[in-house]
């Protein structure tokens, strides 16, 4: 059976090759795709941003190919986008399959089956749901009683809502992502992700982990074995040999210290294998168990770690203890974390949030401040959204921050959508804009600094971000430029 599978981008590169590099590929659907061509259906991959032209993309893709299914994804923001795609998708011929996963069906499938676009919702992981539908499909049977599935019956109008199987408990039964079908949207070969693990023992309530560890019953945290990692590294390298730098793929590599350190000794081994060793990438809860942990440090230096993504998300303790339910962790933990990562040449990049709920001008203040003393070699700011399905979601409306109006998805992060007591909107967008010239004021040169700033006040306006990314990547003095102001360093 041929099957079509859509992915969605906001912030592409070009609409030839929308994503920057093969760290923006999702894990989720690209494992969907990958059981479904190892059993034997002919897969097509196809990504679209806001700015195709879905309608005109739609028809030329399932006139040539054909497709009798499609299958979509979508976290929250994406869903706007992708419930347009299906739509052109049952008007150009309404006899296609649709069936939706991912974060934001798992969350909130009512809303999704209610849409009437997708004859199927998938309400938890997917592989082996999107096997046995595709069986039915393909043998002519009409799909029912399938866990983690519900169904839309089009004749009755009735909603088969079937309970969802535990958790995967063997990741390293899963077979590698087919990597070949995402290359041609790509501008970048050079640096890759690969998944390490699924799940976070973490309960931050911005986040959807907390709500997706109760979408089903088994172990939410799950890491692959070493030598399932190590086979996946070596496929890689041989079907690229200009590959530098791979980012691995996990919620925090810190929750679990024993094998986070044997994973590093793991990957020291293999690097001795090769001619040009991999340099490695990660994200990291900075907890008081971690922050002084020379042995950790040691580790990731001998594996060639080269950065670290730790979510500093607040400076101010009272937010990250009462509203964002963070780990336990002070100001001077990350401080300290940073600054030795740094004198053995592990950079640290962060991740800052603005306009959090309760939260007020001196509060971002203290963030500032601890993201300058921590010396990062990046600094990813967003302007907080409340995801629905998340606590801080049902915080925000309870505190009458979010009204009747739908929130804006588009810019998501980039805009504010809450008006806070004592940080209204526009001085949000005013912090936001500035944060990466006050974080790195006189560390960086000006040039790269006031540039940041006018790509953070651009960034709130859709007409004149489209302006300066079309520069940005599609000039050739664009992409010189983009390269001198704003290097990539993670």
């Amino acid at each position: 059976m041929k099957i079509g599978v859509v992915y969605s981008m906001e912030g592409y590169s070009s609409l030839t090759k929308p994503m920057a590099s093969f760290i923006k590929v999702p894990f989720g659907l690209s494992f969907v795709a990958t059981v479904l061509k190892k059993i034997g259906h002919d897969v097509e991959l196809l990504v679209v941003t806001e700015d195709s032209d879905l309608d005109a993309v739609l028809r030329e893709f399932i006139t040539s190919f054909k497709p009798a299914m499609f299958c979509f994804t979508a976290v929250t923001t994406q869903f706007p986008l992708i419930k347009q795609a299906a739509r052109a998708v049952k008007e150009i011929d309404s006899a296609i399959y649709t069936v939706i996963g991912g974060a934001y069906p798992i969350l909130d499938p009512e809303t999704i089956i209610a849409s009437r676009l997708f004859d199927a919702v998938c309400t938890g992981e997917g592989e082996e749901a999107i096997v046995q539908l595709a069986d039915m499909l393909a043998k002519g049977v009409r799909p029912s009683k399938i866990s983690n599935m519900w169904f839309r019956n089009h004749g009755t109008g009735e909603i088969e809502r079937n309970a969802n199987s535990a958790f995967l408990p063997d990741l390293d039964a899963l077979p590698f992502i087919d990597r070949d079908m995402w290359e041609k949207w790509i501008l970048n070969h050079e640096i890759h992700s690969l998944s390490l693990g699924r799940g976070c023992p973490f309960k931050c309530t911005y986040c959807s982990n907390h709500a997706l560890a109760q979408s089903s019953d088994g172990q939410y945290l799950r890491f692959r074995s070493y030598d399932n990692v190590l086979a996946e590294l070596k496929d890689m390298v041989a079907r690229w040999p200009t590959l530098k730098k791979v980012f691995l793929e996990a919620e925090t590599l810190g929750a679990n210290l024993k094998y986070t350190l044997g994973l590093c000794e793991a990957l020291c081994e293999f690097n001795k294998t090769l001619k040009t060793p991999l340099s490695y990438g990660m994200n990291l809860a900075v907890t008081k168990k971690i922050s002084r942990n020379q042995e950790l440090l040691e580790a990731m230096k001998r594996a060639n770690f080269e950065w670290v993504n730790v979510g500093l998300e607040s400076g101010s303790a009272r937010i990250r203890k009462e509203i964002l339910k963070r780990p336990d962790y002070a100001n001077e933990d990350l401080i300290y974390f940073s600054n030795r990562a740094k004198e053995i040449g592990i950079g640290v990049a962060f991740n800052v949030l603005v306009g959090i709920p309760t939260e007020t001008l001196e509060d971002f203040n203290e963030t500032i401040q601890c993201a300058r003393a921590c010396n990062p070699v990046e600094c990813h700011v967003f302007i907080f959204f409340p995801y629905p399905g998340t606590d801080l979601h049902k915080l925000s409306a309870q505190m009458g921050l979010i009204g009747d109006a739908p929130l804006p998805h588009a810019m998501e992060r980039r805009v504010a959508c809450l008006n806070l007591p004592g940080f209204p909107r526009h001085r949000i967008r005013y912090e936001y804009a500035m944060a990466k010239y006050r974080i790195f004021k006189g560390k960086l040169p000006a040039y790269s600094l006031y540039a940041s700033v006018a790509r953070n006040f651009l960034g709130g306006f859709p007409f004149l971000e489209h302006l300066l990314r079309d520069f940005m990547y599609r000039n050739p003095v664009g992409l010189f430029l983009k390269m001198i102001i704003w290097p990539s360093t993670t």
